[in-house]
Order: structure tokens, then C-alpha cells, then sequence
């Protein structure tokens, strides 16, 4: 059934709206009589069916088959640090599980594909991608490997790390380039081959590229920004790791960089 309901949506043999009616006569999506019978006769459309469960709470993102459907967000205090909200997403109902601990409910979260029980913003690491740059960007004018006014020219493929070459972003969605730039520019504009090249430099002494002097030097910056401890919070977290690979792509956040 699940393939042919699935192939039909892809033919077109099967509509949203029969599968939607399909789903709810399976009891798989909660209904009321009068939500089935307005979805049957087209006054409520599958989508906006979806979206007023999805706002009750009587699905969830997983139920969608739609990615991402978590996430996790903090806020903190720019001078200080000091935490003024971390959030995760999908959460869960505490009360059901204190005093009279609720069994039913703890299985359904365990067998959540949201994985609901999973404090994502400190148990969640991922590559900090383009933000990483910003240490980049002091590790390069720091030792001296470029000047605010050193200027290098995105080429779109950067070729001097092996293959695969290394592509700039712009040149990956339309074959173009960010041209002549400089770090400030580079930052406005998230160039990916200006750090690439900054990697590169960091690694090289008297013309000879060394990968481990370029992660050296990265994971020097990036331990000045607490990027080789914990937050501190008082809260079980994960241990961050800077990237031990590769300094061309770890430059611009890639590499092994794991951070919660």
C-alpha cells in the first residue's frame, strides 16, 4: 500500500487530498468529524490540515516526512556571554514524567523519530561552517599571512589542496566569482575561496604547504575563543573538537570542526 500510494503520488494517480483521507481513515492523522468531512469536500485543503496539527501539537514534524524538522536556538549576551535563552526543538511535557510518571508517554518519546529526549544545543555537534571564518580572518591578520589590505582573487575552483577541488560557493550555484577581495570583503561576502587560499598560506613556509602548520595555527585562534572547552553552562554538554583535518577546508568551517 505505502508504494503505491507513494507511486501515485508521483504519477498523479493519487491526489493529496485522497492520500490525506486515506491517512485519516487509517486513524495515522487525528480528525475530527467535521475536519474529515471539510477535507472530503474540499473547504480545507491537505496543506492547511497539516499546518492547523502541526500548530496544536497533534503532529508533529516528523509526521510531515519533511527535513529539518528540528532545530535548537541560543541567545546570549555579547559582552558577557552570559546565557539569556537556549531553546531545543521538539520539546516535551516534563509534568508527565514526575510524581505520577506517565510510562505511555516516556515510550512514545523514546520511539520519537524527532528524538524529542535530545537537548540539541548541547548534545547536538555540528561543523560551525562560514562563522568559523571569523577565526580565520584573526588567525591570518594575527600571524601576519595577510594584511587588512591583502587582496586575493577568487578563481571559483581552488586547486592548490588536491582534489576534490575545493569550490567557492558562488561558483557552485551559477559559475561565477566574488573577484578581487579583501578579508573584509571576503567576510561580508562569506567567500569561500578567500579562505581557502587564507588555509593554504597559514600552512605554507618558504613555498612548501603543510596541512598540520595550517591546523596548528587554526586550532591556536580558535582555543583563544574557547572553541577547545565547554561552555561552562551549568548543563551536560558535549566536548567540542577543532578540525585535525585538512586546513584548506577547515578554514572555512568544514574539516573535522564539531562543535554543540
Amino acid at each position: 500500500l505505502q508504494t503505491f500510494l507513494t507511486d501515485g503520488l508521483t504519477n498523479g494517480s493519487v491526489s493529496a487530498q485522497e492520500l490525506l483521507i486515506c491517512m485519516i481513515e487509517q486513524e495515522r492523522v487525528p480528525a475530527t468529524p467535521e475536519e474529515t468531512e471539510a477535507v472530503k469536500n474540499g473547504s480545507l485543503s491537505p496543506s492547511s490540515f497539516v499546518i492547523r496539527k502541526l500548530e496544536s501539537g497533534e503532529m508533529s514534524p516528523a509526521d510531515t516526512a519533511l527535513d529539518p524538522c528540528t532545530g535548537s536556538v541560543v541567545v546570549s549576551e555579547v559582552d558577557s556571554g552570559q546565557v539569556l535563552a537556549l531553546v531545543t526543538y521538539p520539546s516535551y511535557d516534563n509534568n508527565q514524567l514526575v510524581n505520577t510518571f506517565n510510562n505511555s508517554y516516556y515510550n512514545q518519546l523514546l520511539e520519537d523519530t524527532n528524538t524529542p529526549l535530545v537537548n540539541r544545543p548541547l548534545k547536538q555537534k555540528k561543523a560551525p561552517g562560514s562563522t568559523f571564518k571569523m577565526v580565520s580572518a584573526i588567525a591570518g591578520l594575527e600571524t601576519g599571512t595577510i594584511t587588512p589590505s591583502t587582496v586575493i582573487t577568487d578563481k571559483g575552483v581552488f586547486k592548490d589542496a588536491g582534489t576534490p577541488w575545493a569550490r567557492c560557493w558562488i561558483y557552485s550555484n551559477n559559475g561565477g566569482t566574488h573577484g578581487s577581495i579583501n578579508v573584509a570583503h571576503a567576510l561580508e561576502v562569506s567567500c569561500n575561496y578567500f579562505f581557502y587560499q587564507m588555509g593554504y598560506n597559514l600552512g605554507s613556509t618558504n613555498g612548501v604547504y603543510s596541512s598540520e602548520t595550517g591546523l596548528q595555527k587554526l586550532a591556536k585562534y580558535a582555543a583563544y575563543y574557547g572553541l577547545d572547552r565547554k561552555s561552562g553552562v551549568e548543563i551536560t554538554e558535549y566536548e567540542p573538537h577543532i578540525s585535525d583535518e585538512d586546513a584548506v577546508r577547515s578554514a572555512i568551517g568544514q574539516g573535522t570542526h564539531s562543535y554543540t
